[in-house]
């Protein structure tokens, strides 16, 4: 009576050449296929977001840059009330940042924007740091003081 289950393989003696992962599965597609249409319901999402994007950022675009006015006055901005008045924006640029602060006071402001800036840039930065980050935040924080008084006794 033969042994019909015995299985009888082949060993290979020479080491093979590793393969490339297949293309839809690692790169920018692989990273669309695992996030952005993993299943129906991200797929509907994804693209109701790229649709939502091409309806408001076309208009926005115009409004902003191309239609806008750029030089010139008040005159200027009558003429085309649709789009941006950038003048408008370049004269009352410091309203706009510093309110009703007084002249002497600003330096409050500038306080919290660089501060604000500081923590931006250790946000964006890499995660490798990230037992640093209170340390360096108060470093920055000294720094942004220096700066600010240094730029405010200069005026």
């Amino acid at each position: 009576m033969t042994d019909n289950n015995k299985f009888t393989g082949v060993v290979n003696t020479i080491k093979l050449p590793s393969l490339d992962p297949p293309a839809n599965t690692v790169g920018m597609v692989g990273w669309m296929k695992k996030n952005l249409f993993s299943n129906a319901v991200n797929s509907i999402f994804t693209l109701a977001g790229i649709a939502l994007l091409l309806l408001i950022i076309p208009p926005i675009l115009n409004w902003m840059l191309f239609d806008a006015v750029w030089t010139g006055g008040s005159e200027a901005c009558k003429i085309n009330p649709d789009a941006a008045c950038w003048p408008f924006v370049s004269q009352w640029w410091e309203f706009f940042l510093y309110g009703f602060y007084e002249q002497s006071e600003r330096w409050r402001v500038d306080m919290v924007l660089w501060t604000l800036y500081v923590w931006v840039a250790f946000i964006v930065a890499d995660d490798e740091g990230r037992l640093m980050r209170p340390n360096s935040t108060i470093i920055g924080f000294i720094i942004a003081c220096n700066i600010v008084f240094k730029v405010r006794s200069n005026n």
